[in-house]
């Protein structure tokens, strides 16, 4: 999905070597191992570098805004008026995690909860938040 690829490249950005995606890292059709994995989800984000926290787009083939070409950039409105410049405001983090699917869902919530740093892509820009 291409969710997954851009967050390869948000993790070779930043010079990080692994990128930890459960889909992939738990066998979802062992269920001893996916109960295990999901029993040290905890630990799994203390220690994590980021949580890449992906909040727009309805699945995961909607891929992170900003990433993988000029399509997926929102550009912010502004006008010019004389030596005044005015620039529309951007919607805060708190406002966006509020009327998001993201914040309903018992696993996002943990994410969000335990990771140490998140970046969170959204319409409007990207948040870090540590």
């Amino acid at each position: 999905p291409q969710t997954i690829f851009d967050s390869i490249e948000v993790v070779k950005q930043l010079g990080i070597k692994h990128l930890w995606v459960d889909s992939i890292c738990i066998d979802q059709s062992v269920h001893g191992e996916k109960m295990a994995q999901i029993q040290i989800m905890d630990k799994i984000y203390e220690c994590a570098f980021a949580t890449i926290i992906a909040m727009s787009g309805s699945n995961a083939n909607c891929g992170l805004p900003g990433l993988g070409g000029p399509g997926k950039r929102t550009q912010q409105i502004y006008a010019e008026f004389g030596e005044n410049l005015v620039v529309e405001e951007l919607p805060r983090l708190d406002e966006i995690v509020d009327q998001s699917p993201w914040a309903s869902r018992a696993w996002t919530y943990q994410e969000g909860l335990l990771s140490r740093r998140r970046i969170f892509f959204t319409e409007h820009q990207l948040y870090f938040v540590c």
